[in-house]
Formats: structure tokens, sequence, C-alpha cells
């Protein structure tokens, strides 16, 4: 069978060819990676599938084609990252764009401007962890087990230990854990 690619998101960054601009944008992509990870929340698709879907999907265009390989990706959001100069500023554009309700409160279209291109990764590593820190761990129920137990798509990179929690859909008690 096919592998279906875990995780939840996907950053495209729109690389231009000239490696000012494309350090800006490989250093932006590591913070909002990093960024997921300290925060526990959305969960990064690999990077060797995502490139495999950019190399399978068409697009008319460059964000016809992102929005393409998200959807091929089972994405639930992704972002597109841009960089170039303007009046003497170093400039980098972060557009989320949720593909379904799951994280459609996470819908964000920022410009940050900067003076030295190494800024750019932190500012938006700040914006994005923000963001994100107001989100709450959405899980899903993978298998329902006959002794009344279930395997839910969430674990330790969550931020999840031992105990009992509190949910929208009451409470809930974790006994073990794994990636």
């Amino acid at each position: 069978g096919e592998t279906v690619p875990k995780g939840d998101f996907v950053i495209f960054s729109s690389y231009t060819g000239n490696p000012l601009y494309d350090g800006i944008l490989s250093r932006s992509e590591t913070a909002l990676l990093d960024t997921c990870a300290a925060a526990g929340r959305l969960v990064p698709v690999e990077y060797n599938y995502k490139m495999n879907a950019i190399e399978v999907r068409k697009g008319t265009d460059r964000n016809n084609l992102y929005r393409n390989a998200a959807l091929y990706l089972k994405a639930d959001i992704y972002a597109v990252l841009s960089s170039y100069s303007e009046n003497g500023d170093y400039i980098l554009k972060l557009n989320l764009i949720p593909l379904n309700g799951r994280y459609g409160n996470l819908k964000l279209e920022k410009t940050f401007y900067s003076r030295v291109p190494e800024n750019l990764a932190l500012k938006a590593a700040r914006e994005f962890a923000l963001l994100l820190k107001g989100e709450s761990l959405k899980s899903d129920v993978v298998k329902v087990f006959g002794n009344g137990t279930a395997l839910i798509n969430s674990g330790q990179w969550h931020g999840l230990e031992a105990g009992s929690y509190s949910t929208g859909a009451g409470k809930l008690k974790i006994k073990n854990l794994s990636r």
C-alpha cells in the first residue's frame, strides 16, 4: 500500500535562486519548524514527502502548485514564504492558509521588514509562536479497543504526559505514550 505521510502542516518556500533571499527563506522555514516542535501543536510533513508532492502535483502557478501539493499531502494548513527587498528593507512574507476548519483561526498574511536579513526568521517565528500559543491540542481517535481504551494521534511530541486531562469531550486519562 501507499504510505500516507503524517503531518498536518507543510511549509513551501518560494526560492528565487538569489542566495540572499533563499538564505532568508531557508532560515525562516527552519525557525517555523522549530516553533512547531516547541509548541507541540502543528505536526510538519516530512521534507521528502513535501518534495515528492511538489513533483507529482501540477499547478497553473506557484501558489496553485503549493495548494495542490498541500491537498495531496492531506494537510490541514500550509504556509507560503517569500522574500525580496524594497527601499533598503529586506522583506519576508508569511502566508498561513488553512485548507479546512480545523485550523481556520490560524489564517494569517503578514509581511515582516528588517534592515538585517537574519532578523526576519526570528520575527516570523515569534509571530507564529504567539499564534500557536492560543491553539488547543486537536486529536483524533485512531482506533477504539474492546477494553474501552482508544488510540489517539497525539503523544509526547505534543507535550502530553501520562495523567488526566480535561477536554472538550470530557475527562481523558492517558496511560501510555509514544512519539
